[in-house]
């Protein structure tokens, strides 16, 4: 990367916290227009007026990159599996019963919302915050911590203001969503590549859309 803003990554991010709030406060559209149309005018452009603008950067200080594909793939469905595994055993210890709907229709736009989803969210969260934090910070651990924290936290407002969690749902949410930022900030750091945080973010998104209990 040719210039970093650390200045900018934080405004940035309290801008986009703040409309994408406002939009999921006022907002009642289908998850195809959320995620497809208003999220990447939303999350993306103010990122890549950013990288591009402000930072005179390309795709690449995003984490766009031919190398390492099939590693990040590969090191991206492992530890999805084990998280798989881990959300399995603990609803199935909690409900009794779990069963999973794989109808067609229910694969397809959850692939396809999935998709978008993990790849605005993760150029953001992982390609252009964490990125960025790496660079400042002379070892890991607190960059991935701060960035997994506020990836948590911009999950909450669609909990608790589209679905209308109860503060136990609300905390239970946050401890899996938690888990799964920080498995997307340790494919990304280990690989430098955003493929590895997509396809892992993809592929938990899937999971939890055809899970039932």
């Amino acid at each position: 990367m040719r210039h970093v803003s650390q200045k900018t990554t934080y405004f940035i991010t309290m801008l986009i916290f703040v409309f994408w709030t406002l939009y999921r406060y006022f907002s009642s559209n289908s998850d195809y227009l959320d995620e497809i149309i208003f999220k990447p005018l939303i999350w993306l452009l103010p990122t890549l007026i950013a990288v591009f603008l402000v930072e005179s950067n390309n795709f690449s200080s995003l984490g766009f990159s031919r190398q390492n594909i099939s590693k990040s793939i590969s090191s991206a469905l492992i530890l999805s599996f084990f998280l798989f595994l881990q959300f399995f055993l603990v609803v199935k210890s909690k409900y009794g019963h779990v069963s999973f709907d794989f109808s067609l229709g229910l694969i397809f736009s959850s692939t396809i919302i999935s998709l978008f989803t993990a790849t605005i969210e993760e150029t953001f969260f992982r390609g252009y915050l964490l990125n960025r934090w790496l660079l400042r910070f002379k070892k890991p651990l607190l960059p991935i911590l701060i960035n997994t924290i506020i990836f948590t936290l911009f999950h909450l407002p669609y909990v608790i203001l589209d679905l209308n969690y109860t503060l136990p749902e609300a905390l239970s949410f946050a401890i899996f969503n938690f888990i799964s930022g920080l498995a997307n900030s340790l494919l990304f750091y280990s690989n430098r590549n955003i493929i590895s945080s997509i396809t892992g973010h993809t592929l938990w998104n899937i999971f939890q859309t055809l899970i039932r209990y």
